[in-house]
């Protein structure tokens, strides 16, 4: 198998944490073509990350680095949600919470029990 059959089959994916990191990582996603869901703790965290990625990529249509179209099409697959249910559906889940390795592990626990089988 190549290693673009084995990331062929992922169509969604899901970050937790949407602060520095993983706000980063969402965008990347986004912009890679993935329907991406960020995800935060709380609504106000939440808007703040999702503010961020937008200024970041008004910034690069600005300087001349990225035509607003491709701005446009990657902030439309883009959303946030401050529930993990919402991540159910994702084929690809990528955390980036708080460094405590017990948030961490009550997160994966959440994650597996909701998550299909395939789910990375």
């Amino acid at each position: 198998m190549t290693e673009e059959d084995s990331v062929s089959g992922i169509q969604k994916v899901g970050v937790v944490g949407c602060g520095l990191m993983g706000r980063g990582i969402a965008q990347v996603c986004a912009a890679a073509g993935y329907d991406t869901v960020v995800r935060e703790v709380n609504q106000e965290l939440l808007d703040a990350g999702l503010v961020a990625v937008r200024k970041e990529l008004d910034r690069a249509v600005d300087k001349g680095k990225l035509e607003s179209a491709v701005r446009d099409a990657t902030l439309g697959r883009l959303s946030g949600t401050v529930s993990l249910e919402d991540l159910a559906d994702c084929d690809l889940i990528i955390e980036a919470i708080v460094e405590n390795i017990d948030a961490k592990k009550d997160l994966l626990g959440v994650l597996d029990r909701q998550s299909p089988e395939h789910t990375i």
